[in-house]
């Protein structure tokens, strides 16, 4: 379970503290150890009902190597593979923006050119733009809102730029969505399928925004 909550937080900005304070607390033999520490004898336990399986010291501190090893590498890989980036993009945001952040300002000619003069205050499907936006990572990013709390943001980007698999595609671009909150799925897939149609219409006649 420790593993289980470690990986969680790995992949996504999700801590569950209490948990896993829990599960420290009750998991291991704490009396056992503060005595070692304080050099006092351990607390005398009941005899099991089986006999006990008893490594040597040697080989006991062999298997907690190796079991520290494939838990660090498991770690790593976690880290370093493509997967915590995907998780990233559907949790990131859910905090609310950052309080740095610039008004929302109208889009770039080239950007509402392609969007097929898309602009702030405009509806998709029953959500709002509140801001479009190029990103460093080269990405389009359109962040809607209902007006209630609900909120989401569609990406767009180049075929291939991401690396991720896109639920919605056209000839020249990859549509995503991230940071959904409160919209439920029927809505988020009209919301992608509107600037998709969009796209279809404009991608053979407007270059590629600065930027993308």
């Amino acid at each position: 379970m420790l593993a289980f909550h470690v990986n969680v937080g790995l992949l996504t900005p999700i801590v569950f503290l209490s948990p896993m304070i829990l599960l420290a607390v009750f998991s291991f033999p704490w009396p056992r150890a503060l005595a070692r520490l304080r050099g006092r004898p351990s607390p005398v336990l009941a005899e099991p009902d089986a006999p006990p399986f008893d490594l040597a010291p040697s080989r006991s501190r062999r298997v907690a190597f190796e079991a520290l090893a494939v838990a660090a590498i498991l770690v790593l890989v976690a880290w370093l593979s493509p997967l915590r980036a995907y998780t990233l993009r559907h949790h990131d945001g859910r905090r609310g923006p950052p309080s740095h952040e610039a008004p929302a300002s109208k889009p770039p000619t080239d950007v509402a050119a392609l969007l097929g003069g898309l602009g702030l205050g405009d509806s998709i499907a029953s959500l709002r733009v509140a801001r479009v936006q190029v990103r460093d990572n080269h990405a389009l990013v359109i962040e809607l809102d209902a007006g209630n709390g609900a909120s989401m943001r569609a990406t767009i980007a180049r075929s291939g730029v991401l690396g991720f698999h896109a639920p919605r595609a056209t000839g020249a671009y990859e549509i995503f969505y991230e940071s959904v909150r409160g919209v439920d799925d029927a809505t988020r897939d009209a919301v992608l399928d509107a600037i998709a149609e969009r796209l279809r219409r404009t991608e053979r006649d407007v270059p590629v925004p600065e930027g993308m």
